[in-house]
Formats: structure tokens, C-alpha cells, sequence
């Protein structure tokens, strides 16, 4: 088992309480049908999803983004990290990569250059 500090343990917790309030909000009573319904979706079976709702682990960042698709919510719904007036980074970054891909899938022949930049402006 992977030894968590106390603040990851508490959003790893909040994030499985939210993953699972999702899922049965979209009509899905247990994990084990979501998981199979979707496993190669999201890469993992029912042993492995069911580690993301007991808060035994945590799904990578594309698996996120699919839960959140398939889920029909943001990614910030699922996901918490830093926040600053309310807005959290991680999240709005991971949902800008997710609108990226959606373009790149809507106009194939399309060139897509971003650039980010962390620390204060000039």
C-alpha cells in the first residue's frame, strides 16, 4: 500500500466520496456493473475501480478525464488540488487538455500549439 500523507489521504478520500456519488447519480447502483460496463474505457476492472471508491489509490489523470466523459461532468467535479479564489488549476489545466484533444479529434488537420508558462507575468 502506498503511504499517503495526511492531505493526500483526505483529497484521495473526497475524490473517491464524489466518484461515487456520480456514478450512482448516473444510475449506476454498484461499481462492479460501472466497471465491467466500462473497463476498457477506463483501463482497469472492478478490483481496480473499486480501489479509486474505497480510497485505496488513485486513477491517473486520463482515466480521471474518462470517468469524467463517461460520468457527464467536469473533471473538476471529480477532481480537487490547489485552489486560488476558487478556481482549481489542476482541474482547469486537465479540462483545457480535454477541449485540446476534442479539437484535434474535430479538425484532424489541424495544428494545436499552446504554450503555458508558471510564474508571474512580467
Amino acid at each position: 500500500m502506498t503511504d499517503y500523507s495526511q492531505r493526500e489521504m483526505d483529497l484521495l478520500t473526497a475524490f473517491s466520496e464524489r466518484l461515487k456519488t456520480k456514478r450512482i447519480g448516473a444510475g449506476y447502483k454498484s461499481a462492479k456493473e460501472f466497471a465491467e460496463k466500462y473497463e476498457t474505457r477506463i483501463g482497469v476492472g472492478p478490483g481496480g475501480y473499486w480501489r479509486w471508491e474505497a480510497a485505496k489509490g488513485w486513477p491517473s489523470q486520463a482515466q480521471i478525464t474518462v470517468l469524467a466523459d463517461i460520468l457527464q461532468c467536469a473533471v473538476s467535479d471529480l477532481r480537487e488540488g490547489e485552489q486560488a479564489d476558487g478556481v482549481n488549476a489542476d482541474a482547469v489545466e486537465a479540462e483545457f487538455h480535454q477541449l485540446v484533444q476534442r479539437l484535434q479529434r474535430m479538425r484532424p488537420n489541424a495544428t494545436v500549439t499552446v504554450t503555458v508558462s508558471y510564474g508571474k507575468a512580467a
